[in-house]
């Protein structure tokens, strides 16, 4: 027989052309994407009561035999079918309205088993209820006296028809259907076969059955993913040669000289991590991940200065120019009077103005280029790339980190996020990658007082950003919205500028700026607020990733609870850069339970990985910080807030069945490569790009 994944879905019973094309919206082109597409929910109907015992309002699952069967034409022309069903406890009327075609479905004395909720209407009823004529005692239903799936549709198809169509495709291809892992495999990690996982998961016959065919359905899912991943790890590291570069003591000492402070013991297990890379002949693909300021850019500089010692350049990209701006003033400052020769290409910069650059780079003449997309541009031309640094690298597109990375031969890469990742978000996104991650916070940096604000003491919330005002201090006061939306009960960055600038603190300077300006314009106001031009600065969410302001000492965030919780963070990242006291101040737009809960997730801590854990539990990983752009196939059955031990062992797995079988051919894995290539497709080709 042809395996299921060879079988157009137009040829399953029950399905046919037409309700082939609807189908299609679902993606399911083949018998083996029905099998696929798993249940959202269940019900559970596996309890079947006596008529006489359920209640006015209860839904309920009956099993009864037809008395009668009713049509009643209506004054309006409308059409009432009405179908006496009875137990040996008591009867109830079936009732649809405006279905004349329900009157041929029934015969008298035909067993029926009928779901949906008990009204009265001068006697019991059920109106329109979910419904299966059973052709003899023992025949099963798909759609009561079970557990029974719900799945995802789309218009055109309901649950009972898709139901049907799924158990046609369980009943006579779930037996057909490959099974990756052979039985001594599938023994040793307490997995069920794929056939019994399949029909307990569409139709399981007890919720630890469902749970267990969950689970096994959910180790093939991120295995696949994995096996993507390691394949892709073993491209990078076993099949490209990288540059091997040398660090001498003496160049490890010349390097830390130039840091006017000791690295924390957090920054040196990073260095060492990098160094070990940078001196394998394997190109380096590491995550360096941090709370904000915990020092990221001071070792990617170690490996930057690395790098030039051994005479090979770097290219260090931020996601804004005045980002890119800071990183250029901080490592300048460091490098002041070395060797080391910088440039810096931006997006604002005429073609012109930066041609030298250019020139220079490709000359070999510069040693570091610090920029934004504009060092990707095709004109840049490096004459001998041996590191990339990507900043914020959540904020790049992967096509445009491979675009980088392509501008030398294999150099190697250091990507860089001060958003905290959840450890299952890491593996699953990031599992081609070392990750290192930086915990601790350099000393003097005091901790962030966060205090989420009812309405009632809104007045003296602003009393003590005034107070900090009028000390010489500044504030950032960020909004989710820009304009004022009937949609959303939230106020917008426009109306706060407004209100506060001619009431609350009219006496102090103002300023506005969001997403909708021009760069430069965004670029100018943060500027003027770096140079204390103004007090207060009202914005979106714009300035998440931004400037370091030591002065502000200040967040305060209104309909805080629109935000999601690393966000929160984020933004709270943006101030305590001084030596002053700070203070994250949440005004929450509604009061509810669930939004209070979450706000003071933030409010009692200040560790971004907790948070981060937090946030991907409630939100989901489609949510946290794009997850989409780091090509992170979308998972149809795994749900990364739940199923880190799952994806830890699969990691586990898979990288050792590549690192056994790199070319997966031995035994079932071509099945295991065919099922990469089928499940992912060219979304797999984004992975590996850190």
């Amino acid at each position: 027989m042809e395996l299921p994944s060879e079988v157009p879905i137009r040829y399953l019973k029950g399905v046919g052309p037409r309700r082939a094309e609807i189908l299609e919206r679902l993606d399911i082109t083949t018998v083996q994407d029905v099998l696929l597409h798993f249940p959202r929910d269940y019900i559970d109907r596996s309890a079947v009561v006596p008529i006489g015992t359920s209640r006015v309002g209860e839904s309920v699952t009956i099993k009864a035999r037809v008395v009668s069967v009713k049509k009643r034409l209506l004054r309006n022309r409308s059409v009432i079918i009405e179908v006496r069903l009875e137990d040996d406890s008591g009867r109830v009327t079936a009732t649809w309205f405006n279905a004349p075609y329900m009157y041929d479905r029934f015969r008298e004395g035909d067993t029926v088993l009928a779901y949906g909720k008990i009204t009265m209407f001068d006697k019991p009823q059920m109106v329109n209820p979910e419904y299966d004529v059973l052709s003899d005692e023992g025949n099963e239903s798909l759609h009561g006296g079970r557990i029974v799936p719900v799945y995802p549709l789309t218009e055109g198809l309901n649950q009972k028809l898709y139901r049907q169509i799924v158990g046609n495709a369980v009943e006579t291809h779930a037996s057909h259907v490959q099974d990756m892992f052979d039985d001594r495999y599938l023994k040793e990690r307490g997995l069920l076969p794929i056939t019994r996982a399949l029909k307990d998961i569409h139709f399981p016959r007890s919720w630890a059955l469902a749970e267990r065919a969950r689970h096994r359905l959910v180790y093939d899912e991120l295995f696949l993913l994995q096996t993507g991943m390691a394949l892709r790890r073993r491209g990078i590291r076993d099949d490209l040669d990288g540059i091997r570069f040398a660090m001498p003591p003496t160049v490890d000492r010349k390097i830390r000289k130039r840091f006017p402070f000791r690295l924390t013991r957090n920054q040196d297990k990073a260095v060492a991590a990098i160094v070990r890379d940078m001196c394998s002949p394997r190109p380096m693909n590491r995550l360096l991940q941090g709370e904000v300021g915990s020092g990221k850019t001071v070792v990617a500089l170690y490996a930057m200065l690395a790098a030039v010692a051994n005479g090979w350049q770097v290219s260090f990209m931020a996601p804004t120019e005045i980002l890119a701006e800071q990183h250029m003033r901080t490592i300048s400052r460091i490098l002041n009077d070395s060797s080391v020769r910088i440039a810096f290409l931006v997006g604002g910069r005429t073609k012109k103005d930066r041609a030298p650059d250019v020139k220079d780079v490709a000359a070999g003449k510069v040693d570091i280029v610090i920029g934004t997309h504009a060092v990707i541009e095709k004109d840049v031309v490096f004459r001998k790339l041996g590191l990339v640094v990507v900043d914020e690298q959540h904020k790049f597109g992967v096509l445009q980190r491979a675009r980088l990375r392509g501008k030398g031969a294999n150099p190697d890469v250091l990507v860089m996020t001060a958003t905290p990742i959840p450890r299952t978000l890491a593996l699953a996104a990031f599992g081609d990658l070392d990750v290192t991650t930086i915990r601790e916070l350099p000393a003097g940096r005091r901790p962030i007082v966060t205090r989420v604000v009812s309405r009632s003491h809104r007045h003296r919330a602003y009393d003590f950003i005034a107070g900090q005002l009028r000390k010489g201090r500044q504030a950032f006061f960020v909004c989710p919205l820009i304009e004022e939306s009937d949609k959303l009960d939230a106020r917008s960055a426009e109306e706060t500028y407004d209100t506060l600038s001619r009431d609350v603190f009219s006496t102090f300077r103002l300023r506005l700026v969001h997403g909708r300006m021009k760069p430069e314009e965004k670029e100018a106001v943060m500027h003027a607020f770096a140079e204390r031009e103004f007090d207060l600065l009202v914005a979106t969410v714009v300035i998440e990733v931004g400037i370091d302001i030591p002065n502000a000492t200040i967040m305060a965030i209104e309909n805080a609870e629109r935000f999601g919780l690393s966000q929160l963070h984020q933004l709270r990242g943006r101030i305590g850069r001084g030596s002053h006291r700070s203070y994250c101040l949440l005004f929450p737009g509604s009061a509810g339970s669930d939004a209070m809960e979450r706000l003071n997730v933030v409010a009692s801590t200040t560790d971004g990985f907790k948070i981060a854990e937090e946030d991907l539990r409630l939100r989901g990983p489609g949510e946290f910080f794009g997850t989409r752009q780091h090509g992170l196939p979308e998972l149809t059955i795994s749900d990364l807030g739940r199923d880190y031990d799952i994806l830890r062992l699969a990691h586990k797995d898979a990288f050792e069945m590549v690192k056994a079988d790199p070319e997966l051919a031995k035994g079932r894995h071509p099945i295991i490569s065919d099922s990469v290539r089928d499940k992912f497709k060219e979304r797999l080709d984004l992975i590996r790009v850190g």
